[in-house]
């Protein structure tokens, strides 16, 4: 059934409803997620996998990501040396993420206290080649959202679960230094051979997705999917005639 609605028939449901959110939080439907199906919505999708999504783009974040990272280890060491017995992880995640994504879309460290001029060496950079300034508002601010609170929260969930099983604490560990040694970090480019906190990861985020619910869709066209008739968004007029009324009888239009 999901394959019908998201694949077979994709486009048909891959519109948005109108709602109160995408008009005045998703910048009057410029937000990729909310905004309706169209050639603005394919033009900014090309613009996420094109400018800002491909290899080569992530891979220059790479250092950012694993300075930020080490910045974060030794806040939790410094915390520990001043005597510290217990570390907010919720707070420590979300500002790690807070700290990527702002190097990442300005260039410059979140917490510096000088301006985040456009045109540096991060994606505000790209910012000056979208036409719309009001649309290139709108999508660094889904990216910062988007990257900060989805990756924060799975990493607190992952952590909650391993802290409660230490059977598993202790595989990943024993794991670690076979793979990576007590002389280093974990890096990104270890991840593929670390088999089983692949797994961990994967069964945290089964566990606890991020978004259990998808964002709401809107068919646009009459079609069947698992031998039920779904006609687009409940306007066929002839539907009333089943009911033995006409839809001009109740709102005095069609």
């Amino acid at each position: 059934m999901a394959k019908e609605f998201l694949k077979t028939h994709d486009k048909f449901f891959a519109n948005r409803p109108l709602t109160a959110v995408g008009k005045y939080i998703g910048y009057n439907f410029k937000d990729l997620i909310l905004s309706l199906y169209g050639s603005y919505w394919r033009h900014v999708r090309k613009l996420y996998v094109v400018e800002l999504l491909n290899t080569k783009r992530i891979d220059s974040f790479r250092c950012t990501q694993e300075e930020e990272m080490l910045l974060a280890i030794h806040s939790v060491w410094e915390m520990s040396r001043q005597g510290e017995k217990l570390v907010n992880l919720t707070n420590l995640f979300s500002s790690f993420m807070q700290a990527v994504m702002w190097r990442i879309l300005f260039d410059t460290k979140f917490f510096s206290h000088s301006h985040a001029k456009v045109g540096g060496n991060g994606l505000d950079g790209f910012a000056r080649r979208v036409a719309a300034a009001e649309k290139a508002i709108q999508i660094l601010h889904d990216i910062f959202l988007a990257g900060v609170e989805t990756t924060s929260t799975t990493i607190e969930w992952a952590m909650s679960e391993i802290l409660g099983n230490p059977g598993v604490a202790k595989k990943m560990q024993e794991e670690i230094e076979s793979v990576v040694g007590r002389e280093r970090t974990v890096c990104e480019r270890d991840i593929g051979s670390l088999q089983y906190m692949q797994c961990v990861v994967k069964e945290t985020l089964r566990l606890y997705p991020v978004l259990p619910l998808i964002f709401p869709h809107e068919s646009t066209k009459d079609c069947t999917v698992g031998g039920y008739f779904i006609w687009a968004i409940g306007r066929d007029p002839s539907f009333g005639k089943i009911l033995g009324i006409q839809a001009t009888e109740i709102y005095g239009q069609k």
